[in-house]
């Protein structure tokens, strides 16, 4: 199975919105992927392991979430080495913080280019439009 990382900065809503709506696609439409979400700074202010827009947004879209719910998790060197593809959440948070820890794997990550002080729910909104062209790509793609 091919792994796709989504990367963000706390691991608290953006990417793990990615993550959970990627994975219930996938297996909708029966892809060999499986999406894992990790984030560069876990200094969450916020209480419980997601966010409550991410819960909510989910709920709406009648997206199954993961039990239990992981709380965030800290990139490491292993989730890039095994990820086949790379998807930030924003290049201007994201992008100095990756090339300088993680050099050798610049020029694989892409970017979605959703900030994170963007109303959440319209953020979401706009990463769910994200997630949804992704997939439809990887359908063209044999496996």
């Amino acid at each position: 199975m091919k792994k796709i990382l989504f990367i963000g900065t706390e691991n608290y809503s953006r990417c793990r919105f990615a993550e959970i709506l990627f994975n219930h696609l996938a297996l909708r439409f029966q892809l060999e992927w499986k999406a894992y979400s990790r984030g560069i700074d876990l200094n969450i202010k916020e209480k419980g392991p997601i966010s409550a827009m991410t819960l909510l947004l989910c709920k709406a879209l009648y997206v199954e979430l993961p039990k239990p719910i992981k709380y965030p998790e800290f990139l490491t060197h292993s989730d890039m080495e095994h990820a086949e593809i790379i998807i930030a959440m924003s290049e201007e948070e994201h992008m100095s913080f990756l090339r300088k820890n993680y050099p050798h794997f610049a020029d694989k990550i892409r970017y979605f280019n959703i900030p994170k002080n963007q109303k959440p729910k319209e953020g979401l909104k706009a990463l769910q439009r994200n997630i949804f062209q992704v997939v439809e790509n990887l359908e063209k793609v044999p496996v």
